[in-house]
């Protein structure tokens, strides 16, 4: 077996315990705070995964007005809702912030990593080294889907490092150098953050019976999805990298803005303020 045939093996058995555990997490979570968030009963004893899957399997049978009604749960409630992304938030609370990660945004990272290590020989059953190497790339791909982790923190946070967040993480220093090695920036996780979510909606809305429908739905998406981009891109602090706020402060970074907006701009030119964290 070739080198990525085990990453993608190792990987694709990961996520799927991530996600079967986290189905008991959240339907435990939110059968016991029901009360305390909106449409608390909608979710009661259920996870995220499975009100997607009962959106997508009564998707075909829905008129427009009930498609339309789904459409505006999916983004203002479960994927964007207000204060924060409250609901969101809800869900990587629950889940204990262990959430699958964004395959697109984060698995290139771990074969690139796994990559810097081992070749196919390392894994092949003539390699003396084999366990060993075999338990290498599983922990590289842990430290990996940690690092995942901790950037779901930081966003739940506004990327503000919690008090007692290591506590999360037996191995909190090699998840940090995993963020800074990558280079990571706030931006670049948000955007990926906003097109792993889209495409949540979207799997539902390709259930679509009326071909029409299906089209004008996910034109509305595509809209919407782009929005979400250009309104990020608004904010003050996408530049910076995820692990900025661990040894500077709110302050030090209001400094700075205020610094490059001073180079930026002409001083006749009045200042747009930008946000400085997630709404």
């Amino acid at each position: 077996m070739r080198l990525d045939e085990v990453v993608e093996k190792l990987y694709v058995a990961k996520v799927t315990y991530i996600k079967r555990k986290n189905r008991v997490l959240e339907a435990k979570y939110f059968k016991k705070n029901q009360k305390t968030i909106p449409y608390g009963e909608l979710l009661s004893g259920r996870s995220y995964e499975e009100i997607f899957q009962e959106f997508q399997s009564s998707m075909k049978y829905k008129t427009e007005f009930q498609i339309d009604q789904i459409f505006m749960l999916m983004q203002e409630l479960f994927m964007f809702s207000k204060g924060h992304d409250l609901m969101f938030n809800k869900k990587l609370e629950a889940d204990y912030y262990m959430a699958p990660p964004i395959d697109s945004f984060w698995y290139p990272k771990i074969i690139e990593a796994v990559h810097k290590k081992y070749n196919d020989f390392s894994v092949m059953e003539e390699n003396p080294h084999q366990e060993e190497n075999l338990e290498g790339i599983e922990q590289i791909m842990n430290d990996y889907l940690d690092a995942h982790s901790l950037l779901y923190l930081l966003y739940s946070n506004d990327f503000q490092f919690p008090i007692g967040w290591e506590t999360y993480y037996e191995n909190y220093k090699t998840i940090l150098s995993i963020l800074k090695e990558t280079k990571i920036t706030i931006g670049e996780f948000l955007h990926a953050l906003i097109d792993y979510k889209c495409e949540w909606i979207r799997e539902t809305l390709e259930e679509i019976a009326d071909p029409s429908l299906k089209e004008k739905y996910l034109k509305n998406l595509k809209d919407f999805r782009e929005t979400k981009h250009l309104e990020t891109q608004e904010y003050a602090h996408v530049n910076l990298p995820a692990d900025y706020f661990l040894d500077q402060t709110l302050e030090d970074f209001i400094k700075y803005a205020n610094q490059m907006h001073s180079i930026i701009l002409p001083e006749e030119k009045p200042l747009i303020p930008k946000r400085v964290i997630l709404p």
